[in-house]
């Protein structure tokens, strides 16, 4: 704020008060002198306060006037001040301290230089440096403020034990630590020595006096040098309220006065609050025309100490970017391992990564809450002019928007949600994990579809430089994996309903075919057991002779004599033994069970195949349609057809003998049609020509066309993206070179030629794949090949109860 703006609002709102602002600065005089008494004693005073209780407008505004009116020393009247916080290189910014506190404008290497004499004379090179420059009558005041920020710089000891944090981090991470104890004690160094006259001050919260122990003999000086900031009493209040009013000539209605400070009580974040909510008030009475006291009706037009605060930031937010200015925030804030919602400084170059936007969009974030007397944020250059330091102006910012709370929390939830995701993926990485499963995976998608993370606002939170594409890879590849899971279910339930009309379809196929089959072989076997009526020769009847016979002969000799002769083809003759009725008998059920065969080998046969042409038809469409719904899957339909296709090295299974014969068979069938239409034309030409046989070129032109369309039909489809026959396709195979390659059209055709030489063993492929732990025959160990099944799609087994599954049309 300008001379110009104090001179129209005394108030300072939500930032600290500065020296220039002393003379709005009451309530405080007595602490002051007891800030005095500390650091004449000691040369070191360490400032110790909750968050709001005013550290910082106390040493700024209450001490430093103080000592540049002489009231410390009384032989030494000029004062050089050094402030700093030690923001993200602190040695760094004490080095452009000095410069600034001594009126110099160094050279461009000259503070670089400075800080490397630091590093190597330590104390000595400050002395040395100040000696130089320093007048005689001249003390120096070093304030470190917000000087818990050096805890944060160093790093957390938890963080640094993890073992997933790789070499260049955690080389940084120990040039840090080292940085800030050479900081810390070169801040009580310069406070202990007696060259100069050199008195140090920092400010700090209370809630970090436990870390302090961190650094060698900080605790001892902060015990000798210590002052815990009490709280104002009602009458110090009241003289902060109304005092700066009656600077400008400006009167506080008793009524507002008093509804202040019994509203004020014993809230947190009291001062700050009430700093900003008077801010808001005195420009609605100056907006009122400025005339008669500032009254309640000022007071609550502004908000009042509930809302005063939050209400300007809400209208702060108008016009602007919502996202972005979530995101700028985000970055700005923290959580620590406490669960404190603190400040988080970064720069403007940070902030555009963070918010995945340009430099002119954050610069419009940051300087509408900077302006128009709100300070809720603040830009330094801490060294680095063309990319500036941002931060919080104060904490109770956080604390008092509720917007802004929100956006801490729910920053803190992303944060924890991917780190978490990177320990998973590099889990999965050294094959101690799986993919994600549902309902983890589903919370991971809506995460990644809400906050829209990118590699710019992961850096903050990675261990390693890859960790971001590492956990966008496994949870890419765990949402392809139940994309194609839910594909695979609704493919197979819509085959099933096919299934289902095909099983009824087939059952009264089979026994309309074996009653048919069993009312023909018994009507032939019935024939055939039939025993046909003799056949009598007619004889001419003779002239009776005498019986030639002798006695004692039977009658029945002149029977037999008499009777008719028989046909030589007689009953007897035909009627078949018992050993060829039970043949037949047995030859009749035999038809029965291979025409029962035959129809199962066929049905299973084309219910292969027309599982396979479902699969081909509707699996894509179905996969265009659960991404369709689930609007967030990395793969498009080609892609998804390439994934299912291809070789998964660590889930690779070889094809056995079984699946690749049937390959085989399936192939011949989708080839043999065209045999047939070439047999016949060659009939019909042979029928032209009136010739009965086939000539030997014929037949060499036959065989030709055969070897030749084979060779393509096979060769072609293994070298294209499904490295697969119909056949093999068909049975969930596929032929692929020894590392997972596709095969080249060269390769190919070895292969083929190898097999061709070799084909009159192709019959016992399976002798030669049983003893081979690749399971290859003798043309794919000759040609380098090798014949895999195609890894299963994870199902959706492992799925919680109850989950939805998607419908797609």
């Amino acid at each position: 704020m300008s001379a110009e703006d104090l001179r129209r609002n005394p108030y300072v709102g939500l930032r600290p008060f500065f020296a220039p602002d002393s003379l709005y600065f009451y309530g405080r005089e007595d602490q002051t002198a007891q800030l005095l008494e500390i650091l004449r004693q000691h040369r070191f005073l360490g400032v110790v306060g909750s968050s709001g209780s005013g550290k910082s407008s106390l040493v700024r505004a209450g001490l430093l006037p103080t000592l540049l009116g002489g009231f410390l020393v009384q032989d030494r009247d000029i004062w050089r001040t050094v402030q700093i916080k030690p923001g993200d290189a602190p040695i760094g910014n004490l080095c452009r301290g000095f410069y600034q506190a001594l009126g110099e404008k160094p050279a461009v290497d000259a503070a670089a230089r400075l800080e490397h004499g630091i590093r190597e004379g330590h104390t000595d090179a400050v002395v040395d440096f100040l000696t130089a420059r320093l007048e005689k009558n001249a003390n120096l005041f070093l304030l470190v403020d917000q000087f818990e920020e050096i805890f944060a710089f160093r790093g957390n000891e938890e963080e640094e034990a993890q073992g997933n944090v790789d070499l260049a981090r955690r080389k940084e991470r120990a040039r840090r630590k080292a940085e800030a104890a050479d900081f810390v004690d070169l801040l009580l160094a310069l406070a202990v020595q007696r060259q100069l006259p050199i008195y140090v001050a920092l400010t700090m919260r209370t809630d970090f006096l436990g870390d302090c122990d961190l650094f060698h003999g900080l605790p001892e000086a902060l015990n000798r040098g210590r002052y815990l900031v009490p709280r104002m009493t009602r009458e110090q209040l009241r003289d902060a309220v109304e005092c700066p009013a009656l600077l400008l000539d400006a009167h506080i209605a008793p009524r507002l006065l008093d509804h202040v400070l019994n509203e004020l009580g014993d809230r947190f974040d009291r001062l700050p609050v009430l700093q900003h909510a008077l801010l808001r008030t005195w420009d609605k009475w100056q907006a009122a025309g400025g005339i008669g006291p500032i009254d309640l009706q000022h007071f609550e037009a502004a908000g009042g100490l509930e809302r005063a605060l939050a209400q300007d930031a809400e209208g702060a937010l108008q016009g602007l970017d919502a996202g972005a200015t979530a995101r700028v925030f985000k970055r700005l804030t923290d959580t620590d391992l406490s669960q404190r919602r603190v400040r988080s400084p970064a720069r403007i170059s940070e902030l555009m990564a963070a918010a995945g936007a340009d430099r002119a969009t954050v610069q419009s974030v940051v300087q509408r809450f900077e302006q128009d007397g709100r300070s809720f944020v603040h830009q330094s250059d801490d060294g680095k002019p063309d990319d500036p330091r941002v931060d919080i102006s104060h904490e109770s910012l956080i604390r008092q928007w509720g917007s802004l709370r929100s956006w801490v929390d729910e920053e803190r939830q992303s944060r924890d949600q991917y780190k978490e995701l990177v320990a998973r993926a590099g889990k999965k990485a050294m094959k101690a994990a799986a993919l994600l499963q549902d309902p983890e995976l589903q919370m991971a998608i809506d995460w990644r579809a809400k906050v829209l993370p990118s590699s710019g606002w992961a850096q903050r939170y990675s261990s390693a430089d890859g960790d971001y594409q590492l956990a966008t890879s496994y949870l890419d590849e765990s949402l392809a994996v139940r994309t194609h899971a839910l594909a695979e279910t609704e493919l197979l339930a819509r085959w099933n309903k096919v299934w289902g009309r095909l099983i009824i379809v087939a059952f009264v196929m089979l026994v309309a075919l074996y009653t048919s089959q069993r009312t023909d072989v018994g009507r032939n076997l019935q024939e055939k057991l039939a025993v046909p009526a003799p056949s009598v020769e007619y004889v001419k009847p003779v002239a009776p002779v005498a019986p030639m016979v002798s006695e004692g002969a039977p009658a029945s000799a002149v029977f037999q004599e008499a009777a008719p002769k028989a046909n030589p083809e007689s009953a007897e003759s035909k009627a078949p033994s018992q050993w060829e009725s039970q043949l037949d008998s047995f030859g009749a059920t035999f038809a029965q069970f291979a025409y029962l065969g035959l129809f199962l080998a066929t049905y299973l046969g084309v219910t292969r195949l027309g599982k396979w042409v479902h699969r081909e038809l509707r699996y894509p469409a179905i996969l265009r349609g659960i991404q369709r719904l689930d609007g967030r899957s990395p793969l498009d339909p080609a892609a998804a057809l390439d994934l299912r296709d291809a070789v998964q090295v660590h889930n690779t299974t070889y094809a056995g003998t079984v699946r690749r014969m049937a390959a085989y068979l399936i192939d011949w069938l989708c080839y043999l049609p065209l045999l047939v239409v070439a047999v016949l034309v060659i009939e019909i030409v042979q029928g032209f020509q009136n010739q009965d046989a086939y000539s030997d070129e014929v037949v060499i032109v036959i065989m030709g066309l055969w070897l030749a369309f084979a060779w393509l039909y096979e060769t072609l489809q293994i070298v294209s993206t499904k490295q697969a026959t119909v056949g093999m396709r068909v049975m969930g195979i596929f032929r692929t070179g020894m590392h997972g390659e596709r095969l080249s059209f060269a390769v190919a055709t070895k292969w083929y030629g190898y097999r061709l030489l070799t084909y009159i063993t192709y019959g016992l492929a399976a002798l030669t794949q049983i003893r081979s732990a690749k399971r290859q025959t003798f043309h794919d160990r000759m040609a380098g090949t090798v014949v895999l099944k195609r890894p299963a799609t994870q199902n959706l087994s492992a799925m919680p109860a109850g989950t939805e599954q998607p419908t797609v049309s």
